[in-house]
Protein backbone atom coordinates (compact mmCIF):
# COMPACT_ATOMS: atom_id res chain seq x y z
CA UNK A 1 0.00 0.00 0.00
CA UNK A 2 2.95 2.40 0.50
CA UNK A 3 4.59 1.84 -2.42
CA UNK A 4 1.66 2.21 -4.38
CA UNK A 5 1.03 5.94 -2.91
CA UNK A 6 4.79 6.91 -3.26
CA UNK A 7 4.28 5.67 -7.14
CA UNK A 8 0.61 7.52 -7.41
CA UNK A 9 2.25 10.85 -5.71
CA UNK A 10 5.50 10.74 -7.79
CA UNK A 11 3.27 10.41 -11.09
CA UNK A 12 0.80 13.12 -10.11
CA UNK A 13 4.47 15.27 -9.47
CA UNK A 14 5.67 14.73 -12.69
CA UNK A 15 2.27 15.14 -14.78
CA UNK A 16 2.15 19.08 -12.63
CA UNK A 17 5.67 19.55 -13.17
CA UNK A 18 5.24 18.76 -17.41
CA UNK A 19 2.18 20.82 -17.47
CA UNK A 20 4.33 23.79 -15.94
CA UNK A 21 7.50 23.55 -18.36
CA UNK A 22 5.06 22.33 -21.53
CA UNK A 23 4.12 25.29 -23.98
CA UNK A 24 2.06 25.68 -26.92
CA UNK A 25 3.90 26.73 -30.05
CA UNK A 26 3.44 30.31 -31.29
CA UNK A 27 1.52 31.21 -34.20
CA UNK A 28 4.32 33.90 -35.75
CA UNK A 29 1.04 35.03 -38.16
CA UNK A 30 -1.16 35.89 -34.85
CA UNK A 31 1.59 38.82 -33.79
CA UNK A 32 1.97 42.03 -34.27
CA UNK A 33 5.37 43.74 -33.45
CA UNK A 34 6.52 47.16 -32.85
CA UNK A 35 9.93 49.04 -31.52
CA UNK A 36 10.83 52.35 -29.38
CA UNK A 37 14.15 54.18 -29.51
CA UNK A 38 14.44 56.05 -26.93
CA UNK A 39 16.62 59.14 -25.86
CA UNK A 40 16.79 60.14 -22.14
CA UNK A 41 18.46 63.61 -21.73
CA UNK A 42 18.64 66.99 -19.84
CA UNK A 43 17.35 70.14 -20.32
CA UNK A 44 20.78 70.44 -22.39
CA UNK A 45 20.03 67.80 -24.27
CA UNK A 46 23.34 65.77 -22.85
CA UNK A 47 22.47 61.79 -22.36
CA UNK A 48 20.88 60.67 -18.50
CA UNK A 49 22.64 57.49 -17.61
CA UNK A 50 20.65 55.13 -15.64
CA UNK A 51 16.92 56.51 -15.69
CA UNK A 52 14.46 53.44 -14.79
CA UNK A 53 12.09 53.51 -17.97
CA UNK A 54 8.41 52.04 -17.77
CA UNK A 55 6.88 51.35 -21.16
CA UNK A 56 3.40 50.89 -21.28
CA UNK A 57 1.17 50.22 -24.64
CA UNK A 58 -2.56 49.78 -25.12
CA UNK A 59 -4.63 49.21 -28.55
CA UNK A 60 -6.53 51.73 -29.87
CA UNK A 61 -9.47 52.75 -27.57
CA UNK A 62 -13.02 51.58 -28.55
CA UNK A 63 -15.99 52.09 -26.44
CA UNK A 64 -14.76 54.91 -23.88
CA UNK A 65 -11.58 52.04 -22.83
CA UNK A 66 -8.01 50.62 -24.77
CA UNK A 67 -6.95 47.57 -24.12
CA UNK A 68 -3.14 46.94 -21.99
CA UNK A 69 -1.16 44.74 -24.92
CA UNK A 70 2.42 44.92 -23.10
CA UNK A 71 4.70 46.76 -20.72
CA UNK A 72 8.29 46.67 -19.53
CA UNK A 73 10.52 48.82 -17.64
CA UNK A 74 14.11 48.87 -18.47
CA UNK A 75 17.55 50.83 -17.42
CA UNK A 76 18.79 52.93 -20.66
CA UNK A 77 22.63 52.51 -21.24
CA UNK A 78 24.87 55.53 -19.65
CA UNK A 79 23.97 57.63 -22.39
CA UNK A 80 20.08 57.53 -21.56
CA UNK A 81 19.64 55.75 -25.24
CA UNK A 82 17.72 52.30 -25.57
CA UNK A 83 15.70 50.14 -28.05
CA UNK A 84 13.30 47.76 -27.44
CA UNK A 85 10.99 45.34 -29.26
CA UNK A 86 7.47 44.48 -28.27
CA UNK A 87 6.02 40.83 -30.01
CA UNK A 88 2.51 40.72 -28.90
CA UNK A 89 0.04 37.32 -29.51
CA UNK A 90 -3.06 37.43 -31.11
CA UNK A 91 -4.03 40.88 -32.12
CA UNK A 92 -4.66 42.45 -35.30
CA UNK A 93 -2.55 45.07 -37.45
CA UNK A 94 -3.47 49.22 -35.66
CA UNK A 95 -2.20 52.36 -34.09
CA UNK A 96 -1.34 51.77 -30.50
CA UNK A 97 -0.20 54.21 -28.30
CA UNK A 98 2.48 54.17 -25.86
CA UNK A 99 3.26 55.47 -22.00
CA UNK A 100 6.70 56.38 -20.95
CA UNK A 101 7.62 57.43 -17.02
CA UNK A 102 10.92 58.17 -16.70
CA UNK A 103 12.57 58.22 -12.96
CA UNK A 104 15.91 59.24 -13.05
CA UNK A 105 18.94 57.94 -10.60
CA UNK A 106 19.35 59.39 -6.86
CA UNK A 107 21.43 62.34 -7.06
CA UNK A 108 21.01 63.53 -10.50
CA UNK A 109 18.98 66.83 -9.84
CA UNK A 110 16.37 65.94 -12.18
CA UNK A 111 12.75 65.61 -12.24
CA UNK A 112 11.04 62.35 -13.11
CA UNK A 113 8.67 62.85 -16.59
CA UNK A 114 5.29 60.85 -17.60
CA UNK A 115 4.27 60.95 -21.42
CA UNK A 116 1.44 59.52 -22.84
CA UNK A 117 -0.34 58.81 -26.48
CA UNK A 118 2.81 58.81 -28.08
CA UNK A 119 0.84 56.29 -31.29
CA UNK A 120 3.52 53.12 -32.20
CA UNK A 121 2.77 50.57 -35.04
CA UNK A 122 1.69 47.16 -34.37
CA UNK A 123 2.68 45.62 -37.83
CA UNK A 124 2.95 41.81 -39.01
CA UNK A 125 6.56 40.88 -39.44
CA UNK A 126 9.36 40.85 -37.49
CA UNK A 127 11.84 42.88 -37.21
CA UNK A 128 9.24 45.71 -36.49
CA UNK A 129 9.12 48.02 -40.38
CA UNK A 130 8.78 50.89 -38.49
CA UNK A 131 10.14 52.54 -35.09
CA UNK A 132 9.21 55.12 -33.10
CA UNK A 133 11.43 57.33 -31.74
CA UNK A 134 10.94 59.58 -28.56
CA UNK A 135 13.31 62.23 -26.51
CA UNK A 136 12.42 62.84 -23.20
CA UNK A 137 14.19 65.52 -21.81
CA UNK A 138 14.17 65.60 -18.18
CA UNK A 139 13.86 68.93 -16.05
CA UNK A 140 15.54 70.11 -13.13
CA UNK A 141 14.30 69.63 -9.77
Amino acid sequence: MRVTQSIVIALAATAAVTACISSTAVDPASQVHTAIRGFIVDQNGDGVGAPLVSITIVGSPSGGSAKLLASTQLVPDDAGRFVVTFSINDEVPQTGYAALSVRPAPGTGLAGRDTTGIPVQLQRGFPPLDTTVVRIALPPR
